[in-house]
């Protein structure tokens, strides 16, 4: 559960301000610092032993094709666009 979230959180978050800040620097760091965050969770899990290295590798991925949907939802043609 805590590493789907973070990566669909993290993720999504560095999508819109990847998409909508007006700032270059914010819109180069959006991703590599949501990919920090999530890392250090992911050690953050292991190291407290309160998660497996499988249960870890399972939310990443899990995490990571509910960001990819996301993302997609997101990122689709509205209704009258080309």
């Amino acid at each position: 559960g805590h590493m789907v979230r973070a990566v669909i959180a993290y993720g999504l978050i560095a999508f819109v301000i990847q998409r909508l800040a007006p700032w270059p620097l914010a819109r180069t760091l959006a991703v590599p610092i949501a990919t920090v965050l999530i890392v250090l969770l992911a050690f953050d899990r292991l190291y407290l032993d309160v998660h497996w290295e499988s249960d870890v590798l399972g939310g990443v991925l899990l995490g990571a094709i509910g960001l990819l949907a996301g993302t997609i939802w997101l990122d689709r043609p509205l209704a009258g666009e080309n």
